[in-house]
């Protein structure tokens, strides 16, 4: 059947969150549309690489929330708050987020956002935001076309702001800088 159904009905055996378990779930039609939409380019080592990595991020993605995730009866109100910011945070991951203004979205001080976000996400608030970030950049790279697109661009609009630290967090984070993924672009 269909994957995200699948995801959807796996329930408490996997107990990822919503958006984890989506992005996956989008992944699969997305590469089959790229497969009947290019069937030329799907044998290339660059296709696979980009459809394992992108495959494997999705897979640790949904791990890691999976087995970071307390039981719903302890999780309780630190997960809605969680939730809560991340929502906040993805509506508006082009725009420059702060941490007082995460804080106002989950209904928590700093100091327990951030240990709820520790605690449920194994990252800070704003480490998690950047990781949005990051992966909204790859995924905009990988579909962007490169005789148009630059990644200055790509970056600002996905809101990062200091392009050098963006260009170390993007490499360190998928071992390539902005610029490769943008040229093997479809």
């Amino acid at each position: 059947g269909d994957l995200a159904e699948v995801l959807g009905t796996a329930g408490p055996c996997l107990r990822a969150d919503t958006a984890a378990r989506r992005r996956l779930a989008h992944l699969i039609p997305t590469i089959l549309d790229q497969v009947h939409r290019h069937p030329d380019h799907t044998g290339s080592a660059h296709f696979r690489a980009a459809v394992t990595r992108d495959v494997v991020d999705a897979i640790e993605e949904l791990a890691a929330t999976s087995a970071s995730l307390p039981s719903p009866r302890r999780a309780g109100p630190r997960l809605d708050a969680v939730r809560r910011a991340e929502q906040f945070a993805l509506a508006r991951l082009a725009s420059p987020l702060t941490m007082e203004s995460l804080c106002r979205a989950a209904g928590l001080g700093e100091r327990a956002l951030r240990d709820a976000f520790v605690q449920l996400r194994g990252s800070s608030p704003m480490r998690y935001v950047r990781a949005l970030r990051l992966r909204l950049v790859h995924r905009e790279l990988l579909h962007a076309d490169p005789r148009t697109e630059k990644v200055t661009e790509v970056a600002l609009r996905c809101g990062f702001w200091h392009l050098g630290r963006f260009s170390a967090a993007y490499r360190a984070a998928f071992g390539e800088t902005p610029s490769a993924t943008l040229h093997r672009a479809r």
